[in-house]
């Protein structure tokens, strides 16, 4: 015979054993940039494979206002989790998306995320710290080619990223 107290039990254990299994997947911090949207005058991003990078990439400059503000949004109260290693090679060919934004003041702050696979990206902060997201939209430069300036330019001009490992 079954009683409140054992469904009660049973429940608890259930929720538990769930807690548990759904821990690996929670995020364990937030993190925002430390920028308001009115300190950045521009915003230069790449798109470009983390091994292999061409001689010239493409790079896509947002002045608008408006658009700098939307773009702020993807790193605010991003979703971070511990970044540990699938693989010693899990970066090779996969896609990478660097953002610089230029500030008001002339300083500038890069922000890199490699794309290991849906959902699964590491974001690499400004100050050296490398976290896993679920955030990110893959061809960005694709979505803001018609209201952005998109130059080719040296490889060179990419924002340095040292990959972890």
């Amino acid at each position: 015979m079954t009683t409140h107290r054992s469904i009660r039990a049973a429940a608890a254990a259930t929720a538990a054993a769930l807690a548990v299994a759904f821990a690996g997947c929670a995020p364990v911090a937030e993190r925002s940039i430390a920028v308001a949207p009115d300190q950045v005058a521009a915003i230069e991003f790449f798109e470009y494979p983390s091994t292999d990078v061409p001689d010239t990439v493409d790079r896509l400059t947002v002045r608008d206002p408006a658009l700098i503000t939307e773009w702020m949004r993807a790193f605010t109260d991003m979703p971070l989790r511990a970044y540990t290693p699938d693989e010693p090679d899990e970066f090779d060919g996969a896609q990478t998306q660097s953002s610089r934004l230029i500030l008001t003041d002339g300083r500038e702050i890069e922000i890199t995320t490699i794309w290991i696979g849906p959902h699964d990206n590491v974001v690499l902060w400004p100050d050296a710290t490398v976290w896993r997201t679920e955030w990110g939209s893959p061809r960005v430069v694709e979505a803001y080619a018609d209201v952005a300036q998109i130059d080719e330019v040296s490889a060179d001009e990419l924002p340095v990223v040292v990959l972890p490992g």
